[in-house]
């Protein structure tokens, strides 16, 4: 595998997994505040119909519970002027619409900065009620969700970078054992395969087919040699023949008459070896498709007769 694909692929791939836990981080914390807004916009149709002294008493007796420090309340007249509750402070924000907003509590002999998500209901009178709910624990959460998602992606880029390291050494060693063969194969060594693992792995199946190609080449070399071998057998004897001739003819001839006979032998042994030259050439030319003089339509019965004869 080249390195810039795997540099592609990983690159890919951990973005991929970026993407995903952004989408779980997302998905998660925006659950949550949907939560705590369900929460809320509950207390619009509980609290939005409440008498002004009503609300005062409810209001200061919710204050003083254990969790009044994460879920405060606090009402105010129409002149902003605070009543009773832990919310010293009418917020700027829209009427029956959450939003976040940050008040200082009270924990132990300390006071610390705390988050909220509000709500301002208004009731009878001008009378507008806020209603709140701490969100520490969720951005805790998601603090600890994106150290926990941060340290995961971490691993699984080192895993990646691993593993796709692994894999280009992997492929380059495996093409460096084709190379080497091949050299072995363009040096002559035609009995030579490329190697493979016997898996459906995309360079076994490419070796594969050029190890099948290779088989048939070599057969067709083979095939070559042999009709190199029957050629050289076939001219021999009629070459043989003739220079035996001119040697005797020249040996033995004193008179222009005495060479007619030894000249019309080599006519006839070199008419044989050029039947054979034309032979070659026609089988060629037939393999080739390249002609079509005498040709005839042949009826197979007789040729299934003499198959049968033979």
């Amino acid at each position: 595998m080249h390195v810039s694909s795997t540099a592609w692929l990983l690159a890919v791939f951990i973005s991929s997994a970026i993407l995903l836990f952004a989408m779980l981080y997302w998905v998660t914390h925006s659950y949550l505040m949907h939560e705590v807004d369900e929460r809320l916009l509950g207390e619009v149709a509980e609290l939005h119909s409440i008498g002004r002294d009503e609300a005062i008493a409810e209001i200061a007796a919710l204050s003083r519970r254990d969790v009044a420090s994460s879920r405060p309340y606090g009402p105010f007249d129409a002149d902003r002027k605070w009543l009773a509750g832990n919310i010293p402070v009418l917020p700027d924000a829209r009427e029956d619409k959450p939003f976040y907003y940050d008040q200082e509590v009270s924990d132990g002999n300390r006071m610390r900065e705390t988050h909220f998500r509000g709500i301002i209901i208004p009731a009878h009178g001008g009378l507008r009620i806020v209603v709140g709910h701490s969100i520490d624990e969720i951005l805790g959460f998601d603090r600890t969700l994106v150290n926990m998602l941060c340290v995961g992606l971490t691993l699984i880029i080192i895993l990646a970078v691993g593993c796709g390291a692994t894999l280009n050494a992997m492929s380059n060693r495996r093409i460096r054992a084709i190379s080497l063969t091949v050299r072995e194969i363009m040096a002559g060594q035609l009995s030579r395969r490329l190697p493979t693992r016997g898996t459906h792995h995309d360079l076994d199946r490419l070796a594969g087919i050029v190890n099948t190609m290779l088989a048939e080449i070599e057969r067709l070399i083979a095939e070559a040699r042999g009709v190199c071998a029957g050629i050289a057998h076939d001219l021999r004897t009629p070459m043989t023949r003739l220079r035996a001739g001119l040697e005797r003819a020249r040996r033995r001839s004193d008179t222009v008459a005495d060479y007619e006979d030894p000249a019309d032998a080599a006519i006839l042994q070199s008419d044989v070896v050029l039947n054979r030259f034309t032979a070659l050439l026609r089988i060629a030319e037939i393999e080739a498709d390249g002609r079509r003089a005498s040709f005839t339509d042949v009826s197979l019965d007789t040729v299934f007769r003499d198959v049968v004869d033979l």
